[in-house]
């Protein structure tokens, strides 16, 4: 699969990745953010291009949309114990 395939596959789970990410996080700046990691780390897995089934690259997102918004809020806490 070319980039620019790639990217299309994105494009499609994108609005998904965010409506998690926002549900966790309860913020848009945030949710943005976290959503875009996400996105990003999906770029980096050909098996979540190669899935064959909707369902399948669905789980995906939602796995690395709450991954990425645990860490957000895990940096979140991190620098408020320290400030």
């Amino acid at each position: 699969m070319d980039k620019a395939q790639r990217i299309q596959c994105l494009r499609e789970a994108e609005n998904d990745c965010y409506r998690i990410c926002f549900h966790l996080l309860q913020s848009e700046h945030c949710a943005a953010e976290a959503a875009k990691e996400a996105l990003l780390r999906l770029y980096r897995q050909d098996h979540f291009f190669t899935s064959a089934s909707h369902e399948q690259r669905l789980k995906l997102v939602k796995a690395e949309a709450v991954r990425s918004s645990m860490d957000r809020l895990t940096e979140s806490a991190m620098a408020a114990t320290v400030s």
